[in-house]
């Protein structure tokens, strides 16, 4: 009899935990359940099936079904369902939340050279995207990318020209092979070099209605693979990309980083979210010469292992927004724009090597000063010792195009102004301007300039025109090899140590030390009249008091 009750005991025992464990599950919102079926009207197995905007989410299993839990509001937050190769869709009929259906459409993996770069067929392209991503829009409107076939110094390097459209100017592509159109439009023009690489004229390209806008948004969001075997030489941009275009906008498709965007058109890819989305534009040789090496230098860096992407830093995610779609008043875009959790949500500002703030956060810079002993030769002397760490880019700094570099420009003052002189150390070269102080021409000066500096190979010489002028540092679309790379890569260190002679006469000496940002050497931004203001990276300002051997 005793032993009937302990049995019963516990078989109540179990049923109530089983009603408190499931109450628990519910206890916010309601339990749905459904099957999900592939384009077959075949069960799914392995979608994810989420409710919009949320972390609540579940996966179908053999049989197609899912159960979800905690449903907040089935009628407000559509129930969505994706799996790689397919349009994201959401449950249509919920009369029976019980039993919701959900069918899977499979997208095109073949790209249409006839189809539209634009999922709305509108000749305006990105501005497009404007009726239901305005923010987004807006902040690409302010990025390089969207820019890249207007950009006056693309087209002044690209022509030969100055800033102002004057011909024969310094550097020039079309000045040195002016009948070739090189394959600069595979990253600057995409839109039309995708369908012609070796014969994208950017001076055409800038005025069609698909690359006027660079790199317009449809282009990245149409990208479905990208080879990563890819070396650089030969197959940068579109020739490493494979995009899917439609002539059919109802098979037109729009990738992008969430599982759950419930528009017709749209699909997860996460290459959207991964570096190697940035590669083909980042990986570049000339004349077998590694030039442009954001990527490469990212992969050789601790950053992969640790999860952060490129986007980690150039597409951070908001603190503060809660939508990506922001719906202006009066505007008509799709009815169900829900809040997100902003960690969710990215920027399309994409800073760079524009963004002052940005670039501040790259070094780590410490200064140490201090006053060596007198000798019977010598009097005292002021040295000066700098340490530079990278810690806040994932590639070399600077990086990229061969044009950008870092001044680390350090000077010692009396309390008069003048200079003390220099009896050890490095200084800057004739790349750092030379000219007057004030005017930003710092060769000569103590420090030093981190960059990739190109020289032309004699040895390939003959293939340039006739009587064409020399250039030092060259340009990376002539026969090149590298002459020197100071660049200090992620997380390495540059140490340098100045030594100034310290005057015989008391003063208080006051040391600068300023890390200095430029898009271009200031020899060709004074020939190409580039009115770019320098960026100050780092500062520091240190004073010693010195007393001499005599009175002031």
């Amino acid at each position: 009899m005793k032993t009937k009750v302990v049995f019963w005991i516990i078989i109540t025992l179990i049923f109530a935990c089983s009603y408190f464990i499931s109450n628990i599950k519910a206890d916010k919102g309601i339990t749905v359940e459904g099957i999900v079926y592939d384009e077959n009207r075949l069960p799914m197995e392995g979608a994810i099936v989420r409710e919009k905007a949320t972390e609540n989410f579940t996966y179908t299993n053999k049989e197609g079904k899912f159960i979800l839990h905690n449903v907040q509001d089935l009628t407000g937050r559509p129930i969505t369902a994706w799996k790689e190769g397919y349009y994201i869709r959401y449950a249509e009929d919920l009369s029976d939340p019980q039993n919701l259906k959900i069918y899977m459409v499979r997208h095109k993996t073949k790209d249409d050279p006839e189809g539209s770069w634009d999922p709305h067929d509108d000749p305006n392209a990105s501005i497009s995207c404007y009726r239901c991503l305005p923010g987004i829009y807006e902040e690409w409107k302010k990025d390089a990318h969207s820019q890249t076939t207007q950009s006056p110094f693309v087209l002044s390097m690209y022509n030969g020209t100055d800033y102002y459209g004057n011909q024969n100017i310094g550097y020039g592509y079309k000045t040195d092979f002016p009948n070739s159109d090189g394959n600069c439009g595979t990253c600057h023009a995409p839109g039309v070099a995708y369908d012609n690489p070796w014969n994208c004229n950017l001076n055409e390209a800038k005025d069609t209605y698909i690359s006027k806008d660079g790199v317009f948004c449809y282009f990245c969001h149409s990208i479905y693979e990208v080879n990563k075997e890819m070396t650089g030489q030969g197959d940068t941009g579109t020739l490493s990309i494979k995009v899917i275009r439609s002539k059919d906008p109802a098979y037109r498709v729009f990738f992008g980083p969430y599982d759950d965007d419930d528009l017709k058109r749209a699909s997860k890819l996460p290459l959207q979210s991964s570096s190697y989305i940035c590669a083909p534009c980042h990986n570049g040789k000339f004349w077998n010469v590694p030039i442009y090496t954001s990527f490469p230098e990212w992969l050789a860096s601790p950053y992969p292992e640790k999860g952060i992407e490129c986007q980690t830093c150039h597409m951070p995610a908001y603190t503060d927004k809660t939508r990506f779609a922001f719906m202006p008043e009066g505007s008509t875009g799709h009815p169900i724009v829900l809040d997100r959790d902003p960690s969710t949500i990215f920027s399309h500002l994409m800073p760079g090597s524009r963004d002052e703030e940005f670039l501040k956060k790259t070094f780590d810079m410490v200064v140490s000063i201090k006053k060596t002993e007198r000798n019977m030769n010598t009097f005292n002397n002021l040295e000066v010792k700098v340490d530079l760490t990278n810690v806040g880019a994932g590639h070399d700094a600077p990086t990229d195009s061969p044009f950008r570099n870092i001044v680390l420009l350090v000077t010692a003052k009396d309390k008069y102004g003048n200079f003390l002189k220099q009896i050890d150390g490095p200084k800057i070269p004739e790349w750092g301007g030379v000219g007057k102080f004030e005017e930003g021409n710092y060769a000569g000066y103590p420090g030093k300039i981190f960059a990739k500096i190109l020289k032309e190979d004699q040895d390939f010489y003959h293939l340039m025109p006739p009587n064409t002028k020399t250039y030092f540092p060259a340009p990376e679309w002539r026969p090149i090899t590298i002459f020197e790379d100071t660049r200090i890569p992620a997380l390495g260190k540059d140490s340098s140590k100045y030594v100034f002679k310290l005057p015989i006469y008391s003063t208080e000496v006051e040391v600068d030390v300023k890390v200095i940002f430029r898009r271009f050497f200031k020899p060709i931004m004074d020939e190409k009249k580039y009115n770019i203001p320098d960026i100050i990276m780092n500062k520091e300002t240190k004073v010693l008091k010195h007393y001499g051997i005599v009175g002031e």
